[in-house]
């Protein structure tokens, strides 16, 4: 590895070290009125579910299907996953999907008060993920039991959608001396993408100032039957309307979001008709599906030829590694092959040659989407390092990072200084991420203008 890499990695340790010390803060009582709110819920949707479902344990899948292939003998019913129970028109499906969405918040509520014994909720963080992207995970998984129950609580990256709810847990109140801060890589992700790439149409986006999302957007409004008016400028202009069809734009922006990263990482159609069915569009078809993903493949051509061939790339040698220990040998680890991408910022993964319908080739999801992450982890270290240490050098500010969350960082200081310390912290963001990333503008205008803006009391507040 370079040794920029190395040295971030090493940077890093004491930051991660510091975040598992100090903690998340946790409002207590916001957590416990939250907790009977959702548990009402429950109760009260659970109460539809068994006038309609008699002598059906919702917990139980089989029993569940059972009832549901009777009453439905029409329908293909593989499983109670969210994804598959949307598309069933039936109160008490809607009912039991309610009931199991409040539930969860009332789990998570349950499980941050059984573990805030001193005000905060502490992750235990992996410095770089099972899948060696160099980003972090993080979650608190306390072994034995508390109050006779086995519970955990995950806060991270993998709780990158959390629920507002939960995150309105998270923070201080406006009469507190401190305040959060929470910041992002401004979609990092897609602009490593974009300089690695040089897409055209990405780069005259950054360029113009275009929201990318409300591109595609339109793409995926006019495959769902909204017909010609539903362009780009439409969606731009009816998303700030507080109307049926301002709120139908945000859906489809939120839709194109979610399209354009895993289409980014190189998922499916597949993905895509999962994603449509969990937002709400329990008719959509894999056809239209399909249609989607050739929209995202025609609106970044250049983007999807790069992405093509870096996959072809990592096919095209394989390498093997003889470990000398026994348990890898036993395990013929000397014997598999592996293909090798390397980032925007020098750092070199090998991914192991799968097999395939295509035969054995490296995962083309894998050498897509690391591909991205690796230079972003790398980033957000060196980030995090820089900005931390001049917290410890800066001591009135009282400022420290308490979490990370896929590409976001959390910090707390004295709201007093809250302004030095976002100006300093968006600042540095820019003078990392330019480093490598040179032909579009790192982050967006409004982040420069108003640094500050990050600073909020909730996690919930944050952009």
């Amino acid at each position: 590895f370079p040794v920029t890499i190395v040295r971030a990695e090493s940077r890093a340790v004491a930051v991660f070290a510091n975040m598992q010390y100090l903690g998340m803060p946790v409002r207590l009582e916001e957590a416990k009125r939250l907790l009977i709110e959702q548990q009402s819920i429950v109760d009260e949707q659970l109460v539809i579910f068994n006038e309609i479902y008699p002598n059906v344990q919702y917990t139980s899948q089989p029993q569940v299907l059972e009832a549901l292939r009777a009453k439905f003998p029409d329908l293909t019913i593989e499983n109670t996953a969210k994804e598959t129970l949307v598309t069933i028109d039936c109160p008490g499906v809607k009912a039991l999907l309610k009931a199991k969405k409040a539930e969860a918040q009332v789990k998570s509520c349950q499980t941050i008060l059984d573990y805030s014994f001193d005000g905060a909720i502490h992750a235990l963080y992996n410095q770089i993920s099972p899948s060696a992207t160099g980003r972090s995970t993080s979650k608190a998984d306390v072994s034995g039991k508390m109050n006779g129950k086995r519970s955990k609580i995950t806060i991270g990256l993998q709780a990158q959608n959390i629920n507002k709810k939960i995150k309105d847990i998270f923070g201080f109140e406006e009469e507190d001396d401190m305040i959060l801060g929470v910041y992002d890589g401004s979609a990092m992700h897609q602009r490593i993408a974009t300089q690695f790439s040089k897409d055209p149409q990405l780069v005259a986006g950054y360029l113009e100032d275009k929201d990318l999302h409300s591109l595609l957007a339109s793409q995926i409004a006019k495959v769902l039957g909204e017909g010609k008016q539903w362009t780009y400028d439409y969606v731009k202009t009816k998303r700030k309307e507080d109307s049926d069809e301002g709120k139908r734009a945000n859906l489809y922006r939120d839709l194109a979001k979610k399209v354009f990263y895993s289409s980014l990482n190189g998922s499916g159609a597949g993905k895509i008709l999962t994603s449509l069915h969990q937002m709400g569009f329990a008719k959509a078809t894999f056809e239209e599906a399909s249609q989607i993903y050739k929209a995202f493949y025609q609106l970044y051509e250049v983007l999807v030829a790069f992405i093509k061939s870096n996959h072809k790339a990592a096919c095209e040698t394989k390498y093997y590694f003889d470990f000398p220990d026994d348990r890898f040998r036993s395990m013929k680890m000397h014997e598999r092959a592996y293909g090798k991408i390397r980032s925007l910022t020098g750092r070199i993964q090998y991914l192991e040659f799968e097999k395939g319908k295509h035969g054995d080739q490296v995962s083309y999801t894998k050498a897509t989407g690391n591909l991205w992450q690796l230079a972003e982890g790398d980033m957000l270290k060196m980030w995090m390092a820089d900005v931390q240490d001049k917290f410890w050098e800066t001591t009135e500010w009282g400022a420290n990072i308490i979490n990370m969350v896929h590409d976001e960082i959390v910090l707390s200081c004295k709201k007093e200084y809250a302004l030095e310390v976002s100006t300093f912290v968006v600042d540095k963001m820019v003078e990392i991420w330019s480093k490598w990333v040179n032909i579009i503008p790192v982050v967006p205008n409004d982040v420069l203008e108003n640094p500050s803006g990050g600073m909020v009391y909730l996690w919930s507040q944050g952009k």
